[in-house]
């Protein structure tokens, strides 16, 4: 087999892939022990700091004003690094759904048998079909997840004209 499929993606894409790739990952029973067990250890360093921070200004009342100054500094940087994630999310989420960007910009799939090869503008990038670990999909697309949160989006309106020889391909990606 060897047939292409050109088309853009759009926002509309974009959110629906968020919606599969977090349907995917709250089914997931090995992430959940490891969020919890992270969440603990967190909250179990910020109370051994606080105990710390204390006991230091009861033993150097003389130097209450320095441990007050690093203790606004260490609440300062908490807060700063709680608000970069969400912003550093917004703004990759800005570059992909940029125009032109790279979830939206035109993309032209050569399917073969052996791989899937993507090319842009830029260069071209070859997938082999064992190299998909899962796939999905709803009414509207097509998701070769390359990992458990990054997938390819192919629209079945782009695959539309050579569906059994897609379906085909999609036999050799397994789940793990």
């Amino acid at each position: 087999m060897h047939k292409t499929a050109e088309f853009a993606l759009t926002r509309d894409d974009y959110r629906l892939l968020q919606k599969v790739t977090s349907r995917r990952l709250s089914q997931r029973r090995d992430v959940r022990p490891i969020e919890w067990l992270l969440k603990i250890v967190a909250w179990l360093m910020i109370a051994s700091t606080l105990f710390v921070f204390f006991k230091l200004l009861d033993r150097l009342p003389d130097e209450a004003g320095t441990l007050q100054t690093l203790g606004a500094l260490l609440l300062l940087g908490i807060f700063l690094a709680r608000l970069a994630l969400p912003l550093a999310l917004a703004r990759v989420r800005h570059r992909l759904l940029a125009d032109h960007g790279s979830f939206l910009r035109p993309h032209q799939l050569e399917f073969r048998d052996d791989a899937l090869v993507t090319r842009w503008s830029t260069g071209c990038a070859e997938m082999q079909w064992a190299g998909f670990v899962d796939k999905d999909e709803d009414a509207k697309n097509f998701y070769l997840f390359v990992d458990h949160c990054a997938a390819y989006v192919i629209p079945r309106s782009a695959v539309a004209g050579f569906q059994a020889d897609f379906d085909r391909c999609l036999e050799r990606v397994a789940p793990i």
